[in-house]
C-alpha cells in the first residue's frame, strides 16, 4: 500500500470544521487502500492554483508526520 497517499487522502476527505451538509460524516468513508504511485491532480482546469498546491503540500506534510510518529515509516 501507498501510506503515505493513503495519509493524505485521509487528511483531504476530512469533514470541513463548521460546514453541515446535512449528512453524517462516518470515518469509515474516509478508508481506502491506495497501492503504487498516486497522483493528487486537478484533470478540469490543467493545473493547480497555489492554494490548492498548499493544501496538497500540507497534507502530504502531516500524513509524513503521522506516519514517522507511529512508526510505519
Amino acid at each position: 500500500m501507498n501510506k503515505v497517499a493513503n495519509g493524505m487522502y485521509w487528511e483531504l476527505s476530512a469533514p470541513v470544521q463548521g460546514e453541515d451538509d446535512g449528512e453524517d460524516d462516518d470515518p469509515e468513508d474516509r478508508k481506502i487502500k491506495l497501492r503504487g504511485p498516486v497522483a493528487f491532480v486537478d484533470r478540469h482546469n490543467r493545473g493547480l492554483s497555489a492554494e490548492q498546491e498548499s493544501v496538497i503540500t500540507g497534507a502530504h506534510r502531516t500524513a509524513v508526520a503521522r506516519l514517522r510518529a507511529r512508526g510505519w515509516l
